[in-house]
């Protein structure tokens, strides 16, 4: 035995257990023809399984990327693929690449491209926070806002508002995260009041005073308690005050009594508000109310 495998090397065999020697090994191309080979033969028994796409529903991967990538390729007009590497790569922090993978979808309305225009401005933001102060971070900056303005014009969800509205609380993009807060007010019902009172203190940081009051208002009418919804109704009447127009707070006001008929603050402040647009007769008016239900206060008498 031992001389006919030394008679085996002697012809210039090798032993495949010796450490000498260079190994025998399949080459890239034979590898690839096998895997088609194997992937035809699994296709025409089972048809109706589809082996063409690993599960990409996990945590994204350079691999699972780079394989996104290649079939791309092999289906540039994929809409869905396209979205769903441009969505990996946002991820995965390839940021410059997402928006090139997203470009050709920023035009399309529906489901498909809002997600697209969402991711697209995701990576935006995060090219701006990783660019050095300069020209070219406030130019992703001045891109991001025009990107958030184009979205507001989609119909969102709670998920994306919630994402745009932090993108735009961190690019100080005051005016339109009022719109934000507002609109998430309308898409979580649980905390609806409280979502229409931050965005109606972002519409006052931006001097939008008529959609101040008016998101103070919807507060009002939102709140889970009446304590809550006549402190909102004040705010509202007081953000016209703040925007120089006692008319309209005046109208606000008025608004609210009837709501609050025997509330004596609101009428109060609709005396002070009569008076201030020179509306001598509903001042009276007004006053005597109060004179009414407290005969004997000489502040009301005197007046």
């Amino acid at each position: 035995m031992r001389q006919d495998l030394s008679a085996h090397k002697g012809r210039g065999e090798r032993d495949p257990l010796s450490g000498g020697g260079r190994n025998r090994l399949l080459r890239p191309t034979t590898i690839v023809l096998l895997a088609v080979a194997v992937g035809s033969m699994l296709l025409l028994l089972f048809p109706e399984v589809d082996f063409s796409e690993p599960n990409l529903s996990g945590k994204p991967t350079e691999l699972t990327t780079d394989y996104l990538r290649v079939l791309l390729r092999s289906k540039p007009d994929d809409k869905s693929l396209r979205l769903l590497l441009g969505q990996n790569q946002l991820k995965l922090g390839h940021l410059k690449g997402c928006r090139k993978t997203l470009q050709p979808l920023l035009h399309l309305k529906g489901s498909l491209g809002m997600q697209a225009r969402v991711a697209y401005l995701e990576a935006t933001s995060s090219l701006f926070h990783r660019l050095a102060k300069g020209d070219a971070a406030e130019e992703a900056r001045a891109g991001a806002k025009a990107q958030l303005g184009r979205l507001l014009k989609d119909p969102l969800g709670g998920v994306e508002l919630e994402k745009l509205t932090q993108i735009s609380l961190e690019l100080g993009f005051d005016r339109h995260t009022g719109e934000l807060y507002d609109r998430l007010g309308a898409a979580k019902p649980s905390k609806r009041s409280n979502w229409y009172a931050i965005a109606a203190r972002w519409y006052l940081a931006a001097g939008r005073y008529a959609e101040a009051s008016r998101a103070y208002l919807r507060a009002s009418t939102t709140a889970g308690s009446r304590g809550e919804a006549l402190a909102r109704g004040r705010q509202a009447i007081e953000a016209w005050v703040q925007g120089n127009r006692p008319d309209r707070a005046l109208s606000v006001c008025r608004g609210l009594l009837a709501r609050f008929p025997r509330n004596v603050v609101l009428l109060e402040r609709a005396v002070e508000l009569a008076l201030a647009n020179n509306e001598q007769g509903l001042a009276l008016d007004l006053n005597g109310q109060l004179v009414k239900r407290f005969p004997r206060n000489r502040r009301y008498i005197e007046r």
